[in-house]
C-alpha cells in the first residue's frame, strides 16, 4: 500500500511538470485532476466492511492527505530540468 501511494505521488508530480511545460493552465488542470483522484479514492472506503467510525476515520485521512498534497503542489513548481 505504501509503494502505491509513493508511485501515485511521483506520477502526480510528473503530470504537473508536464502540464506546466505544455499548457498555460497546468496548475489549474492538475488541481482539478487531483480533486477527482481524491474523490475516487473515497470509493473503496465506502465499500469496505467496517464500522461507521472506521469509515469516518479513513475518509478523513484520505481527505487530509489529498488536501495537503494538492495545496503543496499548487504552490511549489516542480523542477523542470
Amino acid at each position: 500500500m505504501e509503494g502505491e501511494r509513493d508511485l501515485a505521488v511521483v506520477v502526480g508530480v510528473d503530470v504537473h511538470a508536464a502540464q506546466l511545460r505544455l499548457t498555460r493552465y497546468g496548475t489549474a488542470i492538475w488541481t482539478g485532476l487531483a480533486v477527482v483522484v481524491v474523490a475516487a479514492s473515497e470509493i473503496p472506503v465506502v465499500l469496505i466492511d467496517a464500522t461507521t467510525a472506521t469509515h469516518i476515520a479513513l475518509a478523513a485521512v484520505h481527505l487530509a492527505v489529498g488536501a495537503v498534497l494538492i495545496r503543496a503542489r499548487g504552490r511549489v513548481s516542480p523542477c523542470l530540468t
